[in-house]
Formats: structure tokens, sequence, C-alpha cells
């Protein structure tokens, strides 16, 4: 019986046979300077507050999105990039924090 490998491998890819590598190390570490943070903040100003890499941050910091723990609370002027860009608060700090973008 012949199978095409290639059709194969981009299945089993594609079915998560082969599990996804995330480092829980960098998610632990912006989860907890999240949760010292009262004021939102962007993605970058997160990586730059730990000195981390942009592809070490900004994929964990939408994991913790996607887990609930940090969430996006509107839109703000980064200070590295002078952008607007979606700003970030952990879930556990979010009373009282609307009002600053209203």
């Amino acid at each position: 019986m012949k199978t095409n490998q290639a059709e194969t491998a981009i299945e089993n890819y594609h079915n998560e046979i082969v599990p996804k590598k995330v480092d829980k190390k960098y998610q632990l570490e912006i989860s907890g300077f999240m949760l010292g943070q009262k004021e939102p903040m962007t993605r970058r100003e997160i990586g730059m507050a730990l000195g981390l890499e942009s592809n070490q941050y900004s994929a964990r910091c939408n994991e913790l999105i996607e887990a609930n723990v940090l969430c996006i609370v509107g839109v703000k002027k980064c200070r590295y990039s002078n952008k607007r860009v979606q700003a970030l608060l952990h879930k556990a700090n979010m009373a009282g924090q609307k009002e600053l973008f209203n």
C-alpha cells in the first residue's frame, strides 16, 4: 500500500498529532507582571518592561487573552511605537478601569 508521505505529514500536523510547544515560562512571567500593573499596557510595553523579544511576548499575550487571563480593555498610544494599539490588563485588575477609555 502506497501513501503520499507529504499529505500524511501535513494531515498529522493539522490534526495536532505532533504537540505544539508553548513556552509556559513566558506566560507565567507576563501574567505575574501584569497582575502588578494597574494601568493598561500594550504588548510591546509589556515586552520591553520584561526585556523580551517580540517573538517571546506577542504570542504569549495572545495565548493569555485566549485563556481569559489578560483582557483587551481598549486602545491606547504605545509609548514605543507611537501607534494606537490594543491595551491589555490582567483580568484581576479590571475593576474601575473602564472609565479610562470613555
